[in-house]
């Protein structure tokens, strides 16, 4: 979040939902581990698909993008965690992007703070990259059907206990962000709300 604005990276592609969030995961644990403040002083292995080998060589030339990665972050006004609770177990079977949860949590956020649904687009570009890629704040009630679809087609689901328990797991990955998002805003305007 910064200046008001809740930002994210829109890739060229959508990777599957599970490598998605189990890669920032792991790269958010690790960047809190190289501040010298480890989330809960748990060590966390890195995903399947990110254990390859590598030469020492290779991975001291990881060094100066950490670095760089870590300075930009300093730059941010205020940071917030928004993806506890999206894990393996709640996004097997739904067909949606990744960012669907992140975009429902801050159309929920925005009703609940100021009673008022969100423009049904609103876009506007935050920041460009030397690789070519922009961060973004967007929000679309296209996501809201995009939802109601996945959560009406689950391919995983072998019986209606197990479409049940995926909807509420996805509902409660929602709800969870959007307070997230609402204690943040509230925590930048000084609890104002």
């Amino acid at each position: 979040v910064r200046g008001g604005w809740s930002g994210m990276v829109l890739a060229r592609h959508t990777p599957d939902i599970n490598v998605w969030v189990q890669t920032l995961q792991w790269l958010m644990h690790e960047v809190d581990v190289l501040a010298d403040t480890p989330a809960n002083g748990v060590e966390m292995p890195p995903p399947r698909h990110l254990q390859f080998p590598c030469s020492w060589e290779i991975m001291q030339s990881f060094n100066p993008a950490i670095e760089q990665y870590i300075g930009n972050l300093q730059t941010i006004d205020h940071t917030v965690c928004m993806l506890d609770g999206i894990g393996v177990e709640a996004s097997e079977g739904l067909e949606f992007k990744p960012e669907t949860v992140l975009q429902l949590a801050i159309m929920l956020a925005h009703y609940n703070l100021h009673k008022e649904m969100v423009p049904s687009a609103a876009r506007t570009s935050m920041r460009h990259f030397f690789c070519g890629g922009e961060e973004m704040m967007t929000l679309n009630r296209d996501y809201v059907k995009e939802m109601l679809h996945s959560m009406s087609n689950l391919s995983s689901a072998e019986d209606d206990v197990d479409k049940v328990s995926c909807q509420l797991a996805f509902a409660g990955s929602v709800i969870q962000a959007a307070q997230y998002l609402e204690n943040d805003v509230k925590a930048v305007r000084g609890g104002e709300g």
